[in-house]
């Protein structure tokens, strides 16, 4: 998994548009986001998801250590919105091994 800066890092470099903004289409709390931001902590759960459905930027790309941010895992992601981070790492593990036994 990344660290919270590399997290908020790719964010910044993949994004259109301004926090701000991408917290309103999201529904994310933008003071949240800023004080998570200033603190250099991960959002919560929920709120890495509705960002990466907001910006259309997978969470494998911002959370793990994948360079394309469009492999498909976000859209799994966003399924498990009322998961909590050990099902999503299970799943993650998942389509990792799955991914390696195709090679």
């Amino acid at each position: 998994m990344l660290s919270p800066l590399q997290f908020w890092d790719r964010l910044d470099k993949a994004k259109k548009g301004s926090l701000k903004e991408i917290c309103a289409i999201s529904g994310v709390r933008y003071d949240r986001v800023l004080h998570n931001r200033s603190d250099c902590r991960y959002p919560n759960l929920q709120d890495v998801v509705m960002i990466c459905e907001a910006t259309g930027i997978s969470m494998d790309y911002l959370c793990f250590d994948r360079r394309a941010h469009d492999s498909g895992l976000g859209e799994i992601i966003s399924l498990l919105r009322e998961a909590d981070a050990q099902t999503v790492e299970k799943v993650r593990a998942l389509l990792v091994a799955e991914n390696a036994g195709r090679s």
